[in-house]
């Protein structure tokens, strides 16, 4: 998961800086920011509200070992709620932002989330 994340930021620091000629130690910065701010402002939605969906990037988000050694539903009663709200957001906005740059169209969240709806919806 820790590889496929760095490499999800590699391609994206990469095509932005083709795109636009900024440099990558910038485009990481701005990345990092926007990351940040996407995560705190998916706080005040209602994201984690839909059960469906909060198993599902939970699973998505959290090491396929730990899940294997302790189940989804343990985690998620002995877990504090904060963090695992931090671990949602962060999942989202981080997926979000290398697929979609610092800088994305106007839409490009609704598309991005439609995929996990859909995911979430056949596997409830």
């Amino acid at each position: 998961a820790i590889e496929a994340n760095a490499a999800r930021e590699f391609d994206c620091l990469w095509a932005e800086s083709k795109r636009i000629g900024k440099p990558k130690s910038v485009l990481s910065d701005e990345l990092s920011v926007a990351i940040v701010e996407l995560r705190k402002s998916l706080e005040s939605t209602n994201l984690w509200d839909n059960e469906p969906l909060r198993r599902l990037i939970m699973r998505l988000a959290l090491p396929a070992r730990l899940l294997k050694e302790i189940e989804l539903e343990t985690i998620l009663a002995r877990v504090p709620l904060n963090y695992l709200k931090a671990i949602f957001g962060a999942y989202l906005a981080s997926h979000f932002v290398y697929e979609y740059g610092a800088n994305p169209g106007q839409f490009a969240f609704f598309e991005f989330m439609s995929r996990y709806y859909t995911k979430a919806e056949s596997t409830d």
